[in-house]
């Protein structure tokens, strides 16, 4: 595989989160899986979810923060584009 393929993500409204220090900003997890429904290998959660279940089978547990790779705003002025964004990384959604 090279490159980053075609990917679904499907949000989990379980981890949706209104981010304390940032009013009327929510935060929400997704999984990543290609376009037939199959999982992304190589989707942080996947990996995760696998390490965690190889750590459980043997008797340990893991504490783990994220790390943010990816995020979508909406901008809310037409004046405004992807260079008033000011998060490099991020996509700006309409």
């Amino acid at each position: 595989m090279t490159g980053s393929p075609n990917l679904t993500i499907v949000a989990d409204p379980s981890t949706f989160r209104v981010l304390p220090w940032a009013p009327g900003v929510g935060w929400i997890l997704g999984d990543e899986y290609f376009n037939d429904g199959t999982p992304f290998h190589f989707s942080p959660r996947q990996l995760l979810r696998k390490t965690l279940r190889g750590l459980s089978e043997r008797g340990y547990a893991s504490i783990v923060g994220p790390e943010i790779e990816w995020c979508l705003l909406r901008v809310a002025d037409d004046r405004l584009g992807a260079d008033n964004i000011g998060a490099p990384g991020c996509a700006a959604a309409r």
